[in-house]
């Protein structure tokens, strides 16, 4: 390709986040054009060069991923530089992503301006070396890239955090807009009693709200709505799972998603509260499966077999959250939550049985006894997930009130 700005196809089904990457990108001296869904991209990529893609896993028609096997199929492409926008928890999405071909795989939900760019940046010159080492040795060496033209982003550091006060405000305006979308869908899912065509059109409204929150610094609004995305996807992928647990997990969290985005207010780039979680059950393969799915939204757990103990550790530390089996030896975990209630620093912490008793005598002893929830065994690790982000994010944002 000639001399001149590096030209990059952006792909997403979003106007706005598509609009949001271009000013980024622009801003930093890159030629530009996006593309809003797979077979468009398909038609840009056959008629015009560019030097990277930015592409979006999850668009309407042709995938993400099918974009990606085109690209790599065509000899003209064969080597194009592919960035890939995922989902956190789509891990099988992104395994077949690399496999495609992708050159990198960047989560939305951790996309921010300055990632963005030096991702590009980075991607970008590794392409160029390895076009160079693919070219005959008889050609002269490809001059240097030149640095990127300065701009107000690069001269000063308070530019990016104005932009970004402008994104958050353009976002903050638009909210009203987004809440009364999510709250239409999540009406529709629960008539409908979680039918996939309703549930795929509340994670279109979902996946959304991931990359935009992320870009802007509105971190818990992208977290929440990443792994909401990621629950729904699974549900609409295997309808055996819409069970009355994941209905209403669902349900939480699109009510949590909502109070957060009704939040937002433009301001420094705000950080999702650590969390300190305690997790009881006498199974090694539960505790496993809990730690594993709770590492999945960076929560940190200390994961106990014995009840005796976990009961004496409530006693010295302020949990946020606690997971509890109830058939346990030596106190099962209604006896246990029933103590634990008995506690100050502990009278009003959400308490979730993660049991396989989902029976109605179950589920109604579990309220007598002050848990606020119950998931049954076996239970999808996405779900556990989410519903850890609902009540974590759910009690802090009643502490601030």
């Amino acid at each position: 390709m000639a001399d001149g700005p590096k030209r990059v196809l952006v792909v997403d089904d979003d106007p706005i986040m598509s609009r949001v990457y271009w000013m980024k990108l622009n801003s930093e001296g890159y030629e530009v054009e996006c593309a809003h869904d797979g077979q468009s991209a398909i038609e840009s990529l056959y008629f015009k060069q560019f030097d990277l893609v930015l592409l979006d896993l999850v668009l309407p028609g042709l995938s993400g991923l099918e974009v990606l096997r085109n690209i790599r199929s065509r000899r003209e492409t064969h080597h194009l530089p592919v960035v890939v926008l995922s989902n956190s928890y789509s891990g099988a999405q992104v395994e077949a992503a690399w496999e495609a071909g992708a050159n990198r795989c960047m989560t939305k939900a951790g996309c921010t301006p300055k990632h963005l760019v030096e991702l590009v940046r980075t991607t970008l010159a590794e392409a160029s070396r390895a076009r160079a080492e693919r070219e005959p040795e008889s050609q002269p060496p490809a001059p240097p890239e030149p640095p990127p033209k300065p701009t107000l982003s690069t001269l000063a550091g308070e530019a990016d955090v104005a932009h970004l006060v402008e994104l958050q405000q353009v976002f903050v305006e638009g909210a009203a807009q987004i809440v009364a979308s999510l709250e239409s869908r999540l009406r529709a899912v629960i008539a409908g009693g979680g039918k996939e065509a309703d549930l795929a059109k509340l994670l279109h409204t979902v996946h959304a709200l991931v990359g935009k929150a992320a870009f802007i610094g509105f971190h818990q609004v992208a977290e929440m709505s990443s792994a909401l995305e990621a629950l729904l996807k699974e549900l609409i992928d295997h309808p055996q799972q819409v069970t009355s647990s994941t209905f209403k997990t669902v349900s939480q969290a699109t009510e949590i998603l909502i109070d957060l985005v009704e939040r937002c207010a433009p301001s420094e780039p705000e950080r999702i509260p650590p969390f300190l979680i305690l997790a009881v059950d006498d199974s090694s393969t539960s505790r496993r499966l809990v730690g594993a799915a709770l590492e999945k939204v960076n929560l940190r757990a200390v994961l106990l077999a014995d009840p005796l103990t976990a009961l004496s550790l409530c006693g010295e530390n302020n949990f946020d959250l606690i997971f509890l089996d109830v058939d346990m030896p030596g106190m099962n975990g209604f006896d246990l939550c029933a103590q634990i209630r008995l506690l100050p620093n502990h009278a009003k912490t959400p308490v979730v049985f993660v049991t396989a008793l989902s029976d109605f005598e179950s589920r109604s002893r579990s309220t007598d006894v002050g848990g606020n929830d119950l998931i049954a065994k076996p239970f999808l690790w996405i779900e556990l997930a989410v519903k850890a982000l609902v009540y974590g994010l759910g009690r802090r944002d009643k502490e601030s009130d």
